[in-house]
């Protein structure tokens, strides 16, 4: 029986692992649905202005029919920004580490997105409706800063599984709650758009090259399911200083 060499054994090791490193980046490229081509997107023709300067940065905006979306579209074309210190707070974390993507968990129509992104900082945004996703697209190529942002359209759980989005108040076009089926028939619910893939929160930072992630957080009562014990205590192979959190749900959240 002819011998193997120490090198040849290590080799062949070496190989395993990249075999096995390729097979699951491929898998979670296959989960989360990340948009590149311009006929992935939505056609869109909104009216798009102004974000007020926050920490000496601007940027342009494309909103919502104020009628469908009187919160946030209504108060950005009234006041020229949104929740402007939690912004700020953003900001100013980005600045303070200079290495860090910025991962924004439902993203909206970007408002946080795009101002990082006129950082000319890194920014992977995630959001499960894909209007959303096609406004921020226009709303980059009004300020060349595409090439700083990843959008990926999917929702976020703890599982992977389809997700019903469900509208529960025509005015505020923000607030899409994703239902499940054993939901959407239980409180014969009617769900608005298309069903959604879900993915983890792991399987999003698998993908980002960066070491430091700032993270926000806002995805309608799945907190809690998103932030798995892992990423909270430091397992994720990240390093994530700060993370900015809607807490409105987190009572009620399992």
């Amino acid at each position: 029986m002819a011998k193997v060499s120490r090198s040849s054994i290590v080799t062949i090791a070496a190989l395993f692992l990249v075999c096995v490193f390729y097979l699951r980046y491929n898998k979670l490229r296959q989960l989360t649905n990340e948009l590149t081509e311009p006929e992935q997107f939505e056609e869109v023709d909104p009216e798009c202005v102004g974000l007020n300067e926050v920490n000496g940065v601007s940027a342009a905006i494309c909103i919502k029919p104020i009628e469908s979306d009187t919160i946030m579209s209504g108060w950005i074309k009234s006041a020229g920004n949104y929740e402007y210190e939690i912004v700020n707070n953003v900001l100013m974390a980005m600045a303070r580490f200079e290495s860090a993507t910025f991962l924004d968990l439902g993203s909206n129509i970007g408002v946080y997105t795009l101002l990082v992104a006129a950082m000319k900082r890194q920014v992977v945004a995630v959001d499960a409706e894909a209007i959303n996703l096609a406004l921020i697209r226009r709303s980059l190529n009004l300020t060349n800063t595409s090439d700083y942002v990843r959008l990926i359209y999917n929702s976020v759980s703890d599982v992977h599984m389809t997700l019903y989005p469900y509208h529960v108040d025509p005015t505020n076009g923000g607030a899409i709650y994703m239902k499940t089926m054993e939901e959407v028939e239980k409180d014969n619910l009617t769900a608005l758009g298309t069903p959604v893939h879900s993915v983890t929160l792991m399987d999003i930072l698998s993908l980002i090259p960066a070491d430091t992630i700032v993270l926000k957080i806002d995805i309608e009562g799945y907190e809690c399911k998103a932030l798995q014990p892992d990423i909270l205590l430091g397992n994720s192979g990240k390093y994530i200083p700060y993370i900015f959190i809607e807490w409105v749900f987190l009572a009620t959240n399992k």
